[in-house]
């Protein structure tokens, strides 16, 4: 355990108006001792920490959940939890044992791996929730620790984007907290496979660009760092290029609209298939509304990833290549098992569109 303080520093932490500082990705699981056989055996990632201890999850998996409000009323609940490096972040697997929960009411409707919520840093949750309540945004849930000193609201935002924002007020150590790695100076350190994702960006495909931009703007108060093709150019063209992309082996041409957001140690990517076909252009045409289309990861090497993901029997769903940036980036068939993609991006080092 760790004083966020002593680790994070004294750095102010906003949600509305400033964009989300993430510091976590939740996934909520029907059943978690599967789940951490599933991701072990698929790539090779084993937890840094579990809760309760992995040695007692035969006799018991029920860490309980203080004073957990759900939907106005209080409820007992207890769940199991898996933290697994991320890069800067942290990835978290929730499974809601016993009574009732946020996570347990998600997992059942859901019935698969999925993300449940998107956890973010603030520092003062009241002026939070009261700035989000004028913006028309409720409150679907909360938390307050006894053993560790926290206070967590769930946004009800799963309609809009398909998972909840968690928004955490901690004054201490939280479970599962840990020092970050070192961050990498260059991309020879990176690898997926064995060692967990090291996760850069959440990327959002939307149906409209102009439409999900005036809705993050309205109800969180987000405006993007930068847009391509640049949003003054919008009333005329939202194309911008997809170099040398397949889709299952087969060559497609297509176009895309894109708005960047900062999310502390990572970004959000907002993403609009405009013309012709792709991978993004599938996945939206599936949903019609937005919902995260994939995790982006850096790796020192795709090649090499890919060859150990397909001794793992992962597949790949497609891929891009740059002209104007020098990348490679490869997607994981990973659709029906999480939900998502994952993306693997080969930079050499350099910077991506966005960066």
């Amino acid at each position: 355990m760790v004083d966020f303080t002593k680790h994070y520093g004294e750095q102010e932490y906003k949600f509305v108006g400033s964009g989300p500082h993430v510091f976590e990705i939740t996934v909520a699981v029907p059943d978690l001792p599967k789940a951490m056989e599933t991701v072990e055996k698929q790539y090779g990632w084993v937890p840094y920490s579990t809760m309760p201890p992995v040695e007692d999850y035969e006799t018991t998996r029920s860490y309980p959940l203080p004073h957990h409000v759900f939907k106005g009323k209080e409820v007992k609940g207890t769940n199991a939890l898996a933290y697994y490096k991320a890069g800067p972040i942290r990835f978290e697997f929730t499974e809601g044992t016993d009574g009732e929960s946020i996570y347990g009411e998600f997992a059942k409707r859901h019935n698969a791996m999925r993300i449940q919520h998107v956890g973010c840093r603030v520092s003062n949750l009241e002026a939070e929730l009261a700035a989000l309540k004028e913006r028309g945004i409720n409150v679907q849930a909360t938390l307050c620790g006894h053993e560790y000193p926290f206070s967590i609201a769930y946004l009800d935002t799963e309609e809009l984007f398909g998972f909840h924002f968690e928004l955490v007020e901690a004054n201490g150590p939280m479970p599962g907290t840990t020092p970050n790695d070192p961050v990498p100076e260059t991309s020879r350190d990176y690898q997926f496979v064995n060692s967990g994702p090291h996760v850069f960006e959440i990327t959002v495909a939307v149906p409209d660009i102009i439409k999900a931009m005036e809705t993050v703007d309205k109800v969180f108060g987000w405006k993007p760092y930068m847009t391509l093709p640049p949003a003054e150019d919008y009333s005329t063209t939202r194309d911008y290029p997809l170099p040398y992309h397949y889709i299952r082996g087969r060559q497609v041409d297509g176009t895309q609209a894109l708005a960047y957001y900062k999310a502390g140690p990572i970004r959000f990517e907002f993403m609009e298939p405009t013309k012709g076909e792709s991978v993004y252009g599938e996945f939206v045409k599936k949903r019609n509304v937005m919902r995260i289309q994939h995790i982006g990861c850096r790796v020192a090497n795709v090649d090499a990833e890919l060859t150990r993901l397909k001794a793992r029997g992962n597949n790949l769903e497609a891929s891009i290549a740059g002209f104007e940036y020098p990348f490679g980036i490869a997607y994981l068939d990973s659709e029906e098992l999480f939900g998502y993609h994952w993306e693997l991006v080969e930079t050499d080092g350099k910077k991506l569109p966005g960066e």
